[in-house]
């Protein structure tokens, strides 16, 4: 199935499947329950399905739904107000759009989704504020108790 480009209108009635990349911080990634929970928040979305297949790197996510619009709707809105109702109950997720197919089908199952750019290395650099943090949190801590 082609991927559907952003400025495609979406057909009431039509299943299609959004995939999104979660990129999260201090390991706060969504369940599958959680993601189906706030697809709620989407007026237009009914019979919806997550999956989160296994991939390489960050957590892919795919949201198989029947439109229930009325056809003026394009893939960026839906994109966008999949995007906002994760993130009104999901603060640190970064929930990154990736393709919008027409059907039940997201990625294929032999493509794993690219890395976001630099994923690893936010997360890495945040572990490393936290460590120095605590460090320098237990040194101010020690020499307090030194003076006093």
């Amino acid at each position: 199935m082609p991927v559907l480009d952003l400025s495609e209108f979406l057909n009431p009635g039509q299943v299609y499947t959004f995939t999104f990349q979660e990129s999260d911080v201090l390991f706060n990634t969504p369940s599958v329950a959680d993601l189906t929970a706030d697809m709620q928040n989407v007026p237009y979305l009914s019979n919806v399905q997550v999956t989160q297949p296994p991939t390489l790197g960050s957590v892919t996510t795919d949201i198989t739904f029947t439109f229930n619009g009325d056809g003026s709707t394009v893939v960026a809105n839906v994109q966008g107000d999949i995007s906002a109702a994760v993130q009104s109950n999901h603060l640190l997720v970064n929930f990154n759009f990736v393709q919008a197919v027409s059907g039940a089908t997201g990625l294929a199952k032999t493509q794993a989704a690219a890395p976001g750019p630099l994923d690893w290395v936010s997360n890495v650099a945040i572990y490393a504020a936290v460590i120095i943090g605590l460090l320098v949190l237990f040194e101010i801590t020690s020499t307090v108790k030194e003076v006093a």
